[in-house]
């Protein structure tokens, strides 16, 4: 995975796309996952711009340490990225997010000298052989829970 935030709505939607189509021409199956930081507007209104960088830079590394699961990482919004993972199954995609569930929940950002958490929505689905665009991403959202 490299380091890249792809913010453009229509790359993201393509690289899905590609993404089911592969899976449905390789007969293979891939994973969708959202990871949305309600709280981080408010931390950025309370401590500033920065902080942003800072929780995405521990994001990162996060999403780093477990690279070997991802193939692609999208930035939906600033605080909402999207993850493609492909040739993965359903007991997979659950363990992968429970893994990045704990780590993100456990991770504390230090912030004008005071440790802060965040609370996260994610959520995650799998594609199926007869999933268009729109279906995968709105049962992507409908599976989307918060975690605090």
């Amino acid at each position: 995975m490299k380091k890249e935030i792809i913010e453009d709505r229509f790359e993201i939607k393509k690289r899905i796309k590609e993404s089911l189509d592969y899976a449905k021409d390789s007969n293979s199956s891939f994973g969708l996952l959202f990871i949305e930081i309600p709280t981080l507007e408010p931390l950025i209104k309370d401590h500033g711009q920065l902080v942003k960088w800072v929780i995405i830079e521990e994001l990162f590394l996060i999403f780093k340490r477990n690279y070997v699961f991802f193939d692609e990482l999208l930035s939906w919004q600033d605080n909402k990225f999207m993850i493609i993972i492909k040739n993965i199954y359903d007991g997979d995609l659950s363990i992968v997010v429970d893994k990045l569930r704990v780590e993100i929940m456990e991770t504390k950002f230090t912030i004008d000298f005071k440790e802060l958490g965040v609370d996260i929505f994610i959520g995650c689905t799998l594609a199926s052989e007869d999933d268009s665009l729109d279906s995968l991403v709105g049962r992507l959202f409908v599976n989307t829970e918060k975690i605090d």
